[in-house]
């Protein structure tokens, strides 16, 4: 369920990677070709600086994802908590960002969209069943 999200991050970190690589590419080219002395000694600075540049990019990139992917599953174990405590009326909030694939909406708003689905029919089953045991009453 979660692989595409990951699979998305895990894409992010390879375009960083590649974007990280240009820079490389670049630094190297400049220096090799306006530089004589020095030159594996700016190399490896600006290797370095460009590793730490794409870190900087990268881990609160990183941290702003983690943490909405984590916010909408706390999301949906307070919804089971409740239902578990028997609120049939809980519903998963959906205005929340969703990340949309090339296939459509994320496997998180699929799982929120069954789960409240679920919910509603779990609800009317309920409310049949007390409605039978009012009539045999």
């Amino acid at each position: 369920m979660t692989s595409n999200v990951f699979t998305r991050l895990l894409g992010l970190f390879v375009l960083l990677l590649a974007l990280q690589a240009l820079v490389i590419e670049f630094v190297i080219q400049r220096f090799v070709l306006h530089s004589t002395e020095g030159t594996l000694e700016m190399l490896g600075r600006e290797a370095l600086w460009s590793a730490l540049t794409a870190l900087v990019f990268a881990l609160p990139l990183a941290a702003i994802v983690a943490g909405r992917i984590s916010a909408r599953l706390r999301r949906v174990v307070s919804f089971a908590h409740r239902i578990a405590s028997g609120d049939l009326t809980a519903r998963i909030d959906s205005t929340g960002p969703t990340i949309r694939s090339l296939s459509g909406i994320d496997e998180l708003s699929s799982m929120e969209a069954a789960l409240n689905e679920t919910a509603v029919r779990l609800a009317k089953d309920f409310a049949e069943l007390e409605s039978g045991r009012a009539e045999l009453a």
